[in-house]
């Protein structure tokens, strides 16, 4: 029980963050007696991610010289079953540079009308990446009927923007962290294929999906062409995240980086690259956080 009320602590604020004033708390009392569930981004980096943030061998990441950053790259990418990865600040910005490096302006993606995607993420696929979207209901279960997909891939016409990608969100945050069954997303993978589009899959929470799956994380990004997945969301890292995908896709969203309408984001990231060790320790402490912790976490805090 006592390793349990630690990763407790570090997985829920308690006492002040409570009575911070914000648009999204209210003010209580007591409460020392109160757990945040919000949201699982807001957790504390335990020690040893601090121990390892300060002790971090720094590069230049644009030169490619940051070692730590390409380290945990080409371990995300091995992980994924994927050739390559690339080190972001948000998941938002992850999904964003994988929509503008699959995607041309003036393309369309096909999405759920209850993914993060399009309702969370400011439609910054249109406003940076000029591409539109087609919007999709989703189900109870989290997924998008395949019908409905492949009605709503567009003909070749000119009249028509070209149809690119296809975006899911395994799990599906809106749905109730809603797991997408590994036979749906072979299913939609097929159909991607058959109509020469790709697949990109918001992971942000792709471990917890594959804990109660039972399977590896890459069991399920085989079926993505791009895969972004959050550090911060319930692995207790502050802030990151990574995208995986072919060498020649990751070459592409790292240039889709640079360019002068997401400089502001860009110039950033170069100041946080300090977080990295941060995210890496999350990594590395994945499985067991998320198996091992969530069977009797709650419970255990509210008794406390």
């Amino acid at each position: 029980m006592g390793k349990s009320r630690r990763d407790c602590n570090r997985f829920f604020y308690r006492s002040m963050v409570l009575n911070t004033t914000s648009q999204y708390t209210t003010t209580v009392t007591n409460s020392a007696q109160c757990i945040d569930l919000r949201s699982d981004t807001v957790t504390l980096p335990s020690a040893e991610m601090k121990v390892a943030m300060s002790n971090a061998i720094l590069g230049d990441d644009v030169y490619g010289e940051d070692q730590t950053i390409n380290d945990l790259e080409a371990r995300c990418a091995t992980l994924f079953g994927k050739e390559a990865g690339l080190f972001v600040v948000s998941g938002t910005m992850g999904n964003l540079l994988a929509i503008m490096a699959h995607c041309q302006r003036g393309d369309e993606i096909i999405v759920g009308r209850q993914n993060h995607i399009h309702r969370w993420e400011q439609g910054n696929y249109a406003q940076l990446a000029g591409v539109s979207a087609t919007t999709l209901q989703v189900g109870s279960d989290g997924t998008m009927n395949l019908e409905d997909i492949e009605e709503a891939i567009r003909v070749n016409d000119s009249h028509m923007p070209n149809t690119r990608l296809i975006c899911l969100e395994n799990t599906h945050n809106y749905s109730g962290g809603r797991i997408l069954p590994l036979e749906y997303l072979k299913a939609v993978h097929e159909l991607a294929t058959r109509h020469n589009l790709k697949v990109h899959i918001d992971g942000a929470r792709i471990f917890n999906a594959a804990v109660a799956l039972g399977v590896k994380v890459s069991d399920i990004a085989q079926y993505g062409d791009s895969v972004m997945m959050c550090f911060s969301k319930g692995l207790g890292a502050p802030v990151g995240s990574i995208l995986v995908g072919s060498r020649l896709f990751i070459e592409n969203a790292r240039r889709r980086r640079k360019i002068e309408d997401y400089s502001s984001i860009h110039a950033f990231y170069k100041d946080v690259r300090s977080q990295e060790p941060v995210s890496r320790t999350a990594l590395r402490r994945a499985e067991a956080t998320l198996a091992g912790v969530w069977e009797n976490l709650l419970l255990e805090c509210m008794a406390d």
